[in-house]
């Protein structure tokens, strides 16, 4: 299976229900750049892929009734 990020003609925003905090941003951009290395096996091969990809919450989502996205 492709790796959509790879492709330089790609970039994802994400539309999160919830505020999303430093620790879970700082994250999703190891565990995005560890794919290239996985693939290769090389610890070195990691890619800088944070300007790929954007995650956003609306600045009304207070304004959203409270339901449980988790279930």
């Amino acid at each position: 299976m492709d790796f959509a990020f790879t492709d330089p003609n790609v970039e994802v925003i994400y539309v999160s229900p919830v505020p999303v905090n430093d620790e879970c941003m700082q994250y999703y951009s190891k565990l995005l750049s560890l794919k290239q290395a996985v693939d290769s096996g090389n610890v070195d091969d990691q890619a800088e892929l944070s300007e790929k990809y954007k995650i956003v919450v609306p600045e009304a989502i207070k304004s959203f009734p409270v339901s449980n996205i988790f279930s």
